[in-house]
């Protein structure tokens, strides 16, 4: 795909998430078909009601109609189980974002705060600020999250809890007390390569260690 068929793309999976999910970041429509964009496809299949074995990074012609059209049946691209599928997943998701924003939310200021409109472990904000202020254009796209949402979201990639290697589930370095400070906690973020390559100029203890399989995730650990 050429730069401008990548922004329509991109500005196509915003326009979904801020239509049918809640508290999702919007991509930067950038024309990067990099991590953050293929990672984005894969979930957006998950709430169109692709099955399992079907959530890629394709952009195909089957995406970009069902972009156009998330609730119309259609043979073959949008049978009528697929359509009750995928308005299932999004209720759920809907349910599980409000739920965890109003229970992180109640500990703003006590060990919480809030960056970019999202939930992040205190300690951290000073180490974004700096970022930006060296360069870094992105946002952040996850912080701080409930252990009960870690999971939804793997089920969301893999259909289970936890996946091996990919999403740690209740055990994820996201879910963390308010009372814990540094080195708990853990982000995800646009603009990663420019983000990553910051934290190493300025001595931020947060980095990563997951590479191809996950490098928008940052954490003192790096997974």
């Amino acid at each position: 795909m050429t730069g401008a068929q990548v922004k329509a793309l991109q500005r196509s999976l915003n326009k979904f998430t801020n239509r049918f999910l809640k508290y999702v970041t919007p991509l930067r429509v950038d024309g990067d078909y990099g991590a953050a964009t293929k990672k984005r496809i894969k979930a957006v299949k998950y709430y169109l009601g692709y099955p399992k074995a079907e959530r890629n990074a394709k952009a195909d012609a089957e995406l970009r109609w069902r972009l156009r059209h998330p609730k119309r049946y259609n043979r073959r691209y949008a049978p009528l189980r697929r359509l009750t599928t995928a308005a299932r997943r999004r209720v759920r998701q809907r349910k599980a974002a409000e739920k965890d924003h109003a229970q992180l939310a109640q500990h703003h200021g006590k060990g919480f705060s809030v960056f970019d409109g999202k939930t992040v472990a205190a300690w951290m904000v000073p180490w974004l600020q700096r970022s930006r202020r060296e360069g870094w254009r992105g946002t952040v796209v996850s912080g701080v999250r409930t252990p009960e949402y870690s999971e939804h979201l793997c089920f969301q990639m893999c259909g289970r809890p936890s996946c091996p290697g990919r999403c740690a589930g209740r055990s994820s370095n996201h879910n963390m007390l308010p009372s814990q400070g540094e080195p708990f906690g853990a982000l995800d973020v646009s603009d990663y390569a420019n983000f990553g390559r910051i934290q190493r100029q300025i001595g931020s203890p947060l980095r990563n260690a997951l590479g191809a399989r996950d490098p928008v995730h940052f954490s003192v650990s790096g997974r």
